[in-house]
């Protein structure tokens, strides 16, 4: 499916893959605006597995890349269109 436009809303709130997704689109695509205000800059996520039976624990961290093959941890991504509220309606306004 091909879109006109692509709106992605972002706040301090957004976070690990949904980082990555803002990345990749605006990467790859020419019709992607992000809306709304800087994102937290999570680079790192973790994943634990447990083996009760062997009494084993493995805690994982991992590192996210970015599309351009940066860490994004402690970076932020600034939306193309700046929003100071955390009103829905002010992030449909600047697509209106």
């Amino acid at each position: 499916v091909k879109f006109k436009d692509i709106y992605i809303f972002v706040d301090e709130y957004s976070a690990s893959s949904s980082e990555l997704m803002t990345l990749g689109l605006k990467k790859y695509l020419d019709n992607v605006t992000v809306i709304g205000r800087p994102t937290y800059g999570k680079g790192v996520g973790q994943r634990v597995f447990e083996d009760k039976e062997n009494k084993v624990i493995i805690y994982l961290v991992g590192f996210y890349w970015n599309v351009k093959e940066e860490n994004i941890i402690g970076k932020r991504i600034m939306p193309d269109v700046y929003v100071d509220s955390d009103d829905f309606e002010a992030y449909f306004n600047e697509i209106r």
